[in-house]
């Protein structure tokens, strides 16, 4: 089942950039130009780390001699690409002009991000190999503050 983070990544990188030029646009009061070079950059972002954080993982999980079995690199991918879901919605919100609104719904996507992570793959790890469980917690939290800030 791959194809839904793909989907739910693709989205992501077209929300964030349209999200992200509607946001100039309401904020600027002159001729406004679309910066179509957001694209490229929520696409390096999201798929970059859609690929690199689950492969950092598998690496980080072999060379340190836990050899997880029951947790295979499409298994990270699919978790981590689900978990980009809650940009969505987030990058929407962002639009309204209330900062404190703005803030909270950053906190909250990005907590419900983490804790579908957690959930759904930082459990099996710690069981698997507990001497990385916070290693890889904060790789997860980092990647995904990327995202959302």
């Amino acid at each position: 089942d791959i194809w839904g983070p793909l989907w739910i990544a693709t989205t992501a990188v077209l929300f964030l950039a349209a999200t992200g030029n509607f946001a100039r646009l309401l904020a600027s009061s002159v001729d406004f130009k679309a910066d179509y070079s957001l694209v490229s950059v929520a696409a390096s972002m999201i798929y970059g780390l859609l690929l690199f954080v689950p492969l950092i993982t598998r690496v980080v999980l072999y060379f340190s001699g836990h050899e997880v079995s029951s947790i295979n690199f499409r298994q990270m991918i699919c978790v981590y690409g689900y978990s980009l879901a809650p940009t969505i919605p987030v990058s929407i919100l962002c639009l309204l002009p209330l900062e404190g609104i703005r803030w909270l719904a950053v906190l909250a996507g990005l907590g419900a991000s983490l804790f579908f992570i957690r959930e759904n793959l930082l459990m099996d790890i710690a069981i698997e190999a507990p001497s990385l469980k916070w290693k890889m917690t904060g790789l997860f939290c980092i990647s995904q503050a990327v995202i959302f800030f």
